[in-house]
Formats: C-alpha cells, structure tokens, sequence
C-alpha cells in the first residue's frame, strides 16, 4: 500500500513539473488563447519584418549585425496575470 501512495505522489509531482500559459494559433497574426486568470496578446512584428506566407508565423528582413530594436526587427508578445494572480516564467521554449 506505501509503493501505491509514493507511485502517486510521483506521479502527481511530475505533472506540477510543465504548465503552458498561452498558446498561439494562426500565421499573420496569430491570435493567443491564455490559461484561466491570464489574458495574452496576439503576436506582432515589428515594422521592419516582413511577413513570409505559409502554414507558420514567420518573418523575414532581419537586419544582421548588433541587436537594436531601433530597427524594428522584433517579435512581440504579453501574457498578463489578473488581479491577484502571479504569473512566474522560469522558460520559454
């Protein structure tokens, strides 16, 4: 009966491990569809990118050399918590 409770408790942790906040859809402007007590913004360019077409949300024009967002080559997104509500990022992937 112990190995059954420590299996669970296992089990139960592991899925505490990975929570996704927001997920985007689309490819110009790909709406977002957040997790209860969040809201997020669609993605946007910045208007130095370019849209590529296809089935993804993709851009082109990217100006090489030092990163400045001067040039307005940037991707831009925001998930905001409600009211009494903490969002803690520790990755993006």
């Amino acid at each position: 009966m112990k190995k059954n409770y420590l299996i669970l408790l296992a089990l139960c942790a592991a899925s505490f491990g990975y929570a996704q906040i927001a997920a985007y859809s689309g490819t110009n402007t790909p709406t977002a569809n957040a997790v209860t007590n969040a809201t997020a913004t669609p993605l946007s360019r910045g208007a130095g990118l370019n849209t590529e077409g296809g089935t993804t949300f993709n851009s082109s024009s990217w100006q090489t050399g030092a990163l400045n967002t001067a040039n307005n080559d940037y991707i831009e997104w925001s998930i905001t918590a409600d009211t009494g509500y903490i969002i803690n990022i520790s990755s993006l992937k």
